[in-house]
């Protein structure tokens, strides 16, 4: 009688702990959220900030577990959005404009369940070409073996609609940045494209400087008004005199705002929860990504050229932000 007594109470016990061990896993589940997020080629200056991104996050919301994913940039990251490959991209807002839209390579296929979750950074597009090859201005670059950008690249895009309006026919080639680089140190193109921080010291035209010497080509005024007039949406930026010491003059190039875009998919709550982490914990994607120190998030974010998400107009709503008309998505509830 005892023994079975034992084994009862044994049983019993084994039955608590198995019971208590499924309860504990199951909240691990329900607890932990699993987001991918597209980002870039590893190779551009980008790619480093989703590890201080990644870091904002375990500070506030250590629920939510980033996987960190190589892509092929903007465009890329959109059609993985629409694929739900994705739940996060890195997005230019340019691009995700035209997408958003139906436009360009959008055409018929507009993105409406775009969102934007905010915007980090204003880069400049920069054009890189060989000194020696002695061109100085963009219509001498027909015929000439030119890198567009990153295949498949909203800088790819965007660079081959403005030099078509603009009569511009180089020999084009494609690649990622290392791709170029490499070509440009070996004499096989004579320039190459690439989006960067324009008031600072680009890594990769200092190592470009190590092997060839080099110069930036900039639009000119006419140019600007006609590429405006086509691309209204286009904003143009100056990269200073003197950020390397062989520019004597400012450099006036296409400025493009950079976010982390997103769609209807993603819920209220995490993308609340994102928000806050990169906006209250920034200094680690500071560490990642130094230009962003004197980046302002909030006015960056009300220039988006999408709506908003809806976890994003919360966050900001919470700070006392307006957050005007035009960025505010139909599922919005006020």
């Amino acid at each position: 009688m005892k023994k079975v007594l034992l084994i009862s109470m044994l049983l019993s016990l084994s039955l608590l702990i198995i019971a208590c061990s499924n309860e504990s896993s199951g909240d691990s589940d329900e607890k932990d959220t699993y987001l991918s997020i597209g980002t870039t080629n590893t190779s551009s200056s980008l790619y480093a900030y989703y590890s201080g991104l990644s870091k904002s996050i375990e500070q506030q919301a250590p629920e939510i577990k980033l996987t960190i994913i190589e892509t092929g940039a903007t465009l890329d990251n959109i059609t993985r959005l629409d694929n739900g490959q994705i739940d996060i991209g890195l997005g230019v807002m340019d691009g995700a404009y035209e997408a958003y839209e139906g436009m360009g390579e959008w055409e018929g296929k507009a993105q409406t369940k775009l969102r934007n979750l905010f915007t980090y950074t204003e880069n400049a597009l920069f054009y890189v070409v060989n000194l020696k090859s002695g061109v100085t201005e963009f219509q001498q670059l027909n015929g000439e073996k030119f890198n567009v950008g990153i295949r498949g690249s909203t800088t790819e895009t965007q660079t081959n609609s403005i030099f078509n309006l603009l009569g511009i026919e180089p020999n084009v080639h494609s690649g990622d940045v290392a791709d170029a680089v490499n070509a440009m140190k070996d004499g096989d193109i004579i320039g190459l494209t690439k989006v960067g921080v324009g008031s600072n010291p680009d890594a990769t035209i200092m190592d470009l400087e190590t092997a060839v010497d080099v110069r930036l080509l900039g639009y000119t005024e006419e140019e600007v008004a006609k590429i405006q007039e086509e691309y209204p949406w286009l904003r143009t930026t100056q990269i200073p005199m003197g950020v390397y010491d062989w520019q004597t003059a400012p450099i006036t190039t296409i400025a493009m705002q950079v976010g982390n875009i997103t769609t209807t998919e993603l819920s209220e709550d995490i993308a609340y929860k994102i928000t806050k982490a990169a906006f209250e914990e920034k200094k680690f994607q500071e560490e990642s990504y130094q230009s962003l120190k004197d980046a302002d998030f909030i006015d960056l974010t009300l220039q988006s050229s999408i709506p908003l998400h809806v976890g994003s107009i919360k966050y900001l709503e919470e700070q006392g932000i307006d957050v005007p008309d035009e960025l505010i998505p139909e599922e919005y509830e006020r």
